[in-house]
């Protein structure tokens, strides 16, 4: 099975984008921890919103880079608020998370 992660960017870009999750990573790499994204020609920072376990997808995906919290810095309570926040305030959803983050 290939472990995926779906991750919300920190920054002004509507979607969810998913992600393989390194064998390294994979303990790590849990709803609601930020970590390190390639995205387009750089990195940035996501949130983990949701992993799962698929079968090998017919386009080949990137992997995390980094997980850059050791526990995760949303709880899945706070998640559910920020998809909210963001619907109701018609921002983003990376933008509401980055909002929440201590």
């Amino acid at each position: 099975m290939l472990a995926l992660a779906h991750v919300v960017p920190l920054t002004p870009v509507e979607g969810v984008y998913t992600y393989r999750v390194p064998d390294a990573l994979a303990d790590e790499a849990v709803p609601g921890a930020r970590v390190l994204v390639s995205f387009g020609r750089r990195a940035l920072t996501g949130v983990i919103v949701k992993r799962d376990d698929g079968k090998s997808p017919a386009r080949k995906l990137k992997p995390l880079l980094d997980v850059l919290d050791a526990r995760p810095a949303l709880t899945p309570e706070l998640l559910d608020l920020t998809r909210w926040v963001a619907g109701y305030y018609l921002c983003s959803w990376g933008e509401a998370l980055r909002a929440a983050l201590p």
